[in-house]
């Protein structure tokens, strides 16, 4: 099964103007129907080509969290900064035949971009 689509609201990543993303930023998004939340952030250097610096949360399905400001090392401003918010729904079973345990997981993922402030 796969995680029902959902929406982020802050930051508005789907908005028509990019948003400016803050070291302590609080993501909200629909919740519900998930397992887990993952939150991926990732800074990109000054010259654009390449990752400086990313960070992986695993929230509740709560609707809402809040990256710690010392999950950074640095936060220099005017920099892009990509978010993924992924919903994640994760399966159990044992086989039949070895009692061994078997889990998949599954992720809807919404992808954005904003700039550090």
């Amino acid at each position: 099964t796969t995680p029902a689509p959902f929406n982020v609201t802050n930051p508005d990543i789907d908005a028509s103007l990019v948003p400016y993303i803050g070291r302590t930023q609080t993501i909200t998004w629909e919740a519900g129907g998930a397992d887990v939340v993952w939150i991926e952030m990732a800074r990109v250097d000054a010259l654009g080509t390449g990752i400086d610096e990313g960070i992986i949360c695993i929230a509740s399905d709560t609707g809402s969290f809040t990256v710690p400001s010392s999950a950074w090392a640095s936060w220099p401003s005017g920099r892009q900064v990509n978010l993924f918010v992924s919903k994640s729904i994760d399966a159990h079973a044992t086989l039949p035949h070895n009692n061994s345990e078997v889990r998949v997981s599954s992720k809807y993922t919404i992808y954005g971009a904003g700039f550090s402030l």
